[in-house]
């Protein structure tokens, strides 16, 4: 590992991982951001080829150590000229890239992958690392879309939108939301999207009712929100309509889009919850995903 801490290094630390595309450059640029934001010190992380194993991706060539270690020079040089004041490290792994950055989110505060790298098609809108850091990963996963053209007009309001649903999952998206809104002066808008069930159905609902339970629900969000941050200007609403557009829909024009990892609708076994999935496919902002700390562990790849 290069390391470039200077005396006196912060001890929170942000993961950002690195390939040499131009969406890993728009990763290293949002992480050098937070950083300063955070006080924290940036790792620059570049994997190897191939994958995890029995998920889909055969193993290829390992990208040759000169080239990562080109790939990590720039990135670094990237993050100084954004950020000069942050402390920055840069390290090169042989293991998969997505494994090198699932074993270094260990005790991380954020770990940022760009939403496809060199390896994805053009036509993917997630690649496989992003996909497996937000599967595996033991820290909240940040995945940075592509920039449109107006997207620092369409952000200028500063509004983080969190989605909520009353599960532990959401409470921690929301409480993340919170104190990023804190630290980025911003404003957070909780959503809790829900439907009446199709007409025939099977019902299997609250007994005081849908509306009953998104009054609830919005209730109990409004009360921790103003007992976590009090100074942060905090909106929740409950919407009627289907859960993920009508989140990539008001998240459109936001700063982040913060969800749980996992909400009420997954199976124990889920590793990650398909709200959580669709949203990190499409959003347009970046779409942070609010992990646990604990969190089932990756598989390992054979020697």
């Amino acid at each position: 590992m290069t390391d470039h801490r200077r005396a006196g290094a912060p001890e929170h630390t942000i993961v950002v991982g690195v390939d040499g595309s131009e969406l890993s450059r728009q990763a290293v640029l949002w992480a050098a951001d937070e950083a300063e934001l955070r006080h924290a010190t940036l790792d620059v992380v570049h994997g190897g080829s191939g994958d995890l194993p029995h998920l889909g991706t055969p193993r290829s060539t390992d990208v040759p150590p000169t080239t990562a270690g080109a790939v990590v020079d720039e990135a670094i040089r990237l993050a100084t000229s954004r950020r000069p004041d942050i402390v920055v490290r840069g390290e090169t792994s042989d293991r998969p890239a997505a494994r090198a950055l699932i074993d270094t989110s260990e005790g991380t505060d954020l770990l940022v992958v760009g939403a496809r790298g060199k390896g994805g098609f053009s036509g993917l809108l997630l690649g496989s690392v992003s996909h497996r850091c937000i599967q595996y990963a033991r820290c909240p996963v940040v995945v940075v879309r592509p920039t449109a053209p107006d997207d620092d007009v369409a952000a200028a309001d500063r509004t983080i939108i969190v989605g909520i649903d009353g599960s532990a999952g959401s409470d921690l998206a929301l409480r993340w939301a919170m104190g990023e809104a804190a630290r980025r002066s911003a404003s957070v808008e909780a959503v809790y999207a829900w439907q009446y069930p199709p007409v025939g159905g099977f019902v299997m609902g609250p007994p005081e009712g849908y509306r009953g339970l998104a009054r609830r629900i919005v209730t109990a969000a409004a009360t921790d929100a103003e007992r976590w941050e009090p100074g942060v200007p905090f909106e929740v609403d409950a919407r009627i309509g289907p859960t993920v557009p009508t989140l990539l829909e008001v998240g459109r024009h936001a700063e982040l889009l913060v969800v749980g990892s996992r909400g009420h609708t997954s199976f124990s076994d889920i590793l990650v919850g398909s709200v959580a999935q669709q949203c990190a496919h499409h959003g347009v902002c970046p779409v942070v995903i609010v992990r646990p700390s604990t969190a089932p562990p990756a598989p390992v790849e054979p020697a």
